[in-house]
C-alpha cells in the first residue's frame, strides 16, 4: 500500500490541516463503522489516524444492554463510538460529543402514534460538562436515573422551537470542543449516521466514502459536498432536513469497490478493505 504523504499535509495557524475522509452509507446498517475501523488500521501505519462520529443516537428499546451499559456509569454513548474508544483510546464522548436517545411512544409518552419513536433526550459534551435537554412532554424511564443524576446539568424543553433553540446554541461547541482534540491527526475518519449523505456541521471533506452491503463507493469529498449542497437546498424546501446518502451519491463521479462481510472487530477488515485503503490511500 503507498504510504500517505503526511509531509505534504498543508499547515494554518491552528496547527497541521488533517486529510477527512468522510464515511457515510446508502443504509442505515451499511457497514460504516465496519468500513471506518478497517481504514483506520490500514491508514494508521503511514501516520496519525483518528476517529469521529460526531452525532450518534440510539433507542431505549432495541438498543437496550448498550445504553444501560453507559447509564450505570452515568454516561450515554451508542455502540459504535465504544467500538471508535476502544480501538483508539479515546473517550466515547469525545469521539461522539452530540448524543440522542429515542425511545418508543408507549414507554415514554409525548407527542406520537402508537408504534411511534420520539426523542426523549439529547446528550451533549462540551469539554467543560455534560448536559442532558430532556423533552418535558415525556416521562423518563427510572431506569435512566444514573444518568439524569450524574450530568452537570439538565435542561427541559416544552416543544420543538424551543429545543431547536437549546441545538442551536449548544451543538456548535461541543463539536468544535471535540474536533479540537484532532487537530493533531495527519487524518481524521468522520463516519455519519444512519442513510444521513453528512453529518452535523461537518465540512471540507477531502474524501467520501460510501458504504452499502457489498460494496463501496470512494468519491471526491469537496465535489461530494457541492452535491450535497444541491440535494439539500431542492428537498429543504419539502421540508426534509437532512439528505439521504443515496440521493448525492448519484451525482458524483466515484470507483466502486467490492466488499466481503467483515466482523467489525477484525482489526485489518475482510476482503476488499486493503483495495479500499488503497484507493481512499492514493486520493488524499
Amino acid at each position: 500500500m503507498r504510504e500517505i504523504n503526511v509531509s505534504a499535509v498543508e499547515t494554518s495557524k491552528g496547527g497541521r490541516i488533517v486529510k477527512k475522509i468522510l464515511v457515510n452509507g446508502l443504509t442505515e446498517s451499511a457497514g460504516k463503522t465496519t468500513a471506518a475501523l478497517a481504514l483506520y488500521s490500514q491508514l494508521e501505519e503511514a501516520g496519525e489516524v483518528s476517529l469521529f462520529k460526531p452525532l450518534a443516537g440510539n433507542n431505549y428499546w432495541y438498543d437496550y444492554p448498550v445504553v444501560m451499559e453507559g447509564v450505570r456509569e452515568g454516561r450515554l454513548y451508542g455502540k459504535d463510538a465504544k467500538l471508535f474508544s476502544e480501538r483508539s483510546g479515546i473517550e466515547e464522548e469525545v469521539i461522539n460529543p452530540l448524543h440522542r436517545l429515542w425511545a418508543p411512544v408507549g414507554i415514554v409518552g409525548g407527542r406520537g402514534r402508537p408504534g411511534d419513536d420520539v426523542v426523549l433526550l439529547d446528550r451533549i459534551c462540551d469539554g467543560e460538562g455534560t448536559r442532558l435537554l430532556i423533552d418535558s412532554r415525556t416521562v423518563v424511564p427510572d431506569a435512566l436515573s444514573p444518568l439524569t443524576n450524574g450530568v452537570d446539568r439538565v435542561e427541559r424543553y416544552s416543544d420543538e422551537e424551543e429545543h431547536d433553540e437549546y441545538i442551536n446554541s449548544l451543538y456548535p461547541p461541543a463539536f468544535r470542543n471535540s474536533l479540537s482534540h484532532f487537530e493533531r491527526a495527519d487524518v481524521l475518519i468522520v463516519e455519519s449516521y444512519s442513510d444521513v449523505s453528512l453529518p452535523y456541521m461537518v465540512e471540507g471533506m477531502d474524501l467520501a466514502v460510501t458504504v452499502e452491503p457489498g460494496a463501496a463507493h470512494v468519491s471526491d469529498g469537496e465535489k461530494f459536498e457541492e452535491a450535497n449542497s444541491m440535494v439539500r437546498g431542492v428537498y429543504r424546501n419539502y421540508g426534509f432536513e437532512e439528505t439521504r446518502t443515496g440521493k448525492v451519491l448519484r451525482l458524483v463521479d466515484s470507483e466502486t469497490l467490492r466488499l466481503n462481510p467483515v466482523d467489525p472487530k477484525d482489526s485489518g477488515g475482510g476482503e476488499g478493505f486493503e483495495e479500499l485503503a488503497e484507493a481512499v490511500n492514493g486520493g488524499l
